[in-house]
């Protein structure tokens, strides 16, 4: 093999290394704190664990609103316990860690905030009803 047809697949493969490098995300982890705005939720199943949902969370005056995606999975707190996501309801108060994917792949949403943890902080008129049926208010 020639010397310049080395150097040809050298610059292929460093030239498809790049991008593939740019077609990656990058993530970067925030916290936030604020009042549910509005709330959607989807199940795979009849159990409250299979749900995922879209949760926007308007964090206060001049902070606009966030959307954030809430995997199948991701654990809720509220006091001592766990709630599954049907629990929320617009109007409670949240605080989500989540992480911030910015992509520039073909075909992928260039931002999207997936939370890894969810604290109710204080529920929205103690109309929250706990799994098993105990109210909000016996924790």
């Amino acid at each position: 093999m020639k010397l310049y047809q080395v150097g040809a697949i050298v610059a292929a493969v460093m030239l498809s290394a790049s991008m593939v490098a740019s077609a990656q995300s990058s993530a970067q982890s925030t916290t936030v704190e604020g009042q549910i705005q509005g709330i959607s939720v989807s199940c795979s199943g009849k159990v409250p664990d299979t749900c995922a949902g879209r949760v926007d969370i308007a964090a206060g005056l001049g902070y606009g609103v966030t959307s954030v995606f809430i995997p199948e999975g991701v654990p809720i707190k509220y006091g001592s316990r766990q709630v599954p996501i049907t629990f929320l309801e617009t109007g409670d108060r949240v605080r989500i860690d989540y992480t911030t994917t910015n992509s520039t792949a073909a075909n992928v949403n260039p931002v999207l905030n997936s939370a890894a943890a969810a604290t109710l902080l204080t529920a929205a008129g103690g109309t929250n009803i706990l799994p098993g049926g105990d109210h909000e208010s016996n924790l």
